[in-house]
């Protein structure tokens, strides 16, 4: 994508479909898959069609939903560099369900005090360490 930036000026969130089509290369097929929203309603949803049959997802908090999931997919997806990122979900594993740094340890095979120092300054760190944590912390997530 050549200028990331310009996402977040985007107002209407159906304009985030267009991108995730035309530029990041997301048919509306994998769209249903990711959000379980019809190919049909995402692409007239997309036009801006008053017909637009959501069926079961009549409901404001559905469709915000789906809004915030295209905003993540796009815009979300270009909000911080990846060692932001690592250290965020990092962090709710351990806020919001529980699991401690010694767990983590125990699942990557990097000692507690790196993860320590990678919390405290990612850049403490090697790019070998970051990839022992990211593929299972990910995977926890």
């Amino acid at each position: 994508m050549k200028d990331p930036q310009r996402l977040f000026s985007i107002n209407d969130p159906r304009d985030f479909i267009t991108v995730l089509m035309n530029e990041l290369r997301m048919d509306a097929q994998t769209l249903e898959k990711i959000s379980g929203i019809n190919q049909m309603a995402i692409e007239k949803y997309r036009k801006k069609d008053s017909t637009c049959d959501w069926g079961e997802l009549h409901g404001v908090d559905r469709r915000m939903d789906f809004n915030h999931l295209l905003a993540l997919l796009t815009s979300g997806m270009f909000a911080c560099d990846v060692d932001s990122r690592l250290q965020a979900v990092i962090d709710v594993l351990q806020t919001n369900y529980g699991i401690s740094v010694k767990t983590i340890s125990i699942y990557t095979g990097v000692s507690e005090e790196a993860i320590k120092n990678f919390l405290a300054d990612r850049n403490s760190v090697s790019v070998e360490t970051k990839y022992k944590l990211a593929v299972p912390v990910l995977f926890l997530h």
